[in-house]
């Protein structure tokens, strides 16, 4: 894609959003603003129709479409159409329309927007924003849309079929509905609060505030850089999972290299699981010699084997 992301494959998969069997990037033109039935990868430039506004489609298929070079008001309208899209907007104010199917939607930057997700398992993404964003699927507009605040969503119109949502770099507020939500914070010091449902919480980088709330949920860590230099401070309730799964101990090892749980002083690639006091258990993490410390604030007397994704 034409912006360049922090997401990687893995962060795709769990938001369920497929990047296909991509065919050569395509630069669209006046003569060509529709895709293919297939997975399409189109790029809409610059100097698209002089300045006049465009309507594109994506057709049937798994596409990306990336309209995020454009200038402003170039594009007025992107159609996914059916499949798992993503969708880059302009500068300008665009209109996307995710169409069924799995899709990731990110405005772009500076103007409002109009964001419909579609049927489907769909991510509103503000990953790009300029400044922090706060992202609401709880409380709902006037118009019932999702509220959204801050930074690039300024003036957005979201409505209220997305069940995952990405941050931006700067300290995010996420909170998610009585569904099944993903919540990415990235960077930042984020606050990411699941509600009901079995939500998966992924704060990133940045000393975060997290909670997932009332149902089975799973905080999620994807690198070493998500455990904040001081600590981390996870709640937990019987049913929830703390997830290292993505992180490899020892790259210079074939496959990925799990962490190994020990109760006394953690070597590289161990978590060491301490006493519980208070309802109070600290975790020690050893990666390449470096300590990270989660604390977990749970109602159960123990946190043991079971409580973990590793």
């Amino acid at each position: 894609m034409g912006m360049p992301s922090q997401l990687s494959q893995a962060m795709f998969d769990l938001l369920q959003v497929s990047n296909g069997n991509w065919l050569p990037q395509v630069t669209v033109n006046l003569s060509n603003l529709g895709g293919t039935s297939g997975n399409d990868d189109m790029i809409i430039p610059s100097g698209l129709g002089g300045g006049a506004a465009v309507i594109v489609g994506g057709g049937q298929g798994n596409d990306r479409i990336d309209a995020s070079a454009a200038t402003l008001n170039v594009v007025s309208t992107i159609n996914g159409g059916a499949g798992d899209d993503q969708i880059f907007g302009s500068t300008g104010n665009n209109i996307i329309n995710g169409g069924a199917g799995d899709d990731f939607i990110e405005g772009g930057g500076g103007l409002a927007d109009v964001l419909n997700g579609g049927p489907g398992i769909d991510t509103l993404s503000y990953e790009h924003s300029r400044g922090a964003v706060t992202v609401d699927m709880s409380t709902l507009t006037a118009l019932g849309g999702i509220t959204v605040s801050g930074g690039d969503a300024v003036g957005d119109q979201v409505a209220n079929n997305f069940e995952n949502a990405v941050g931006s770099a700067g300290a995010d507020s996420i909170t998610g509905n009585a569904g099944n939500n993903v919540l990415v914070g990235l960077a930042g010091d984020d606050t990411l609060l699941g509600g009901d449902g079995n939500d998966i919480i992924i704060g990133g980088e940045g000393k975060d505030t997290v909670e997932g709330g009332a149902g089975n949920d799973t905080y999620k860590f994807m690198a070493f850089s998500d455990f904040h230099i001081t600590s981390e401070k996870v709640p937990f309730t019987p049913g929830d999972k703390l997830d290292f799964q993505a992180i490899d101990t020892n790259s210079f090892r074939p496959n990925d290299q799990p962490f190994e749980l020990v109760d006394y002083d953690p070597q590289n690639g161990q978590i060491a699981v301490g006493e519980p006091g208070g309802g109070i258990t600290e975790l020690s993490i050893n990666l390449g010699g470096q300590i990270r410390y989660i604390y977990v604030f749970h109602e159960s007397d123990f946190i043991g084997q079971d409580d973990f994704i590793l």
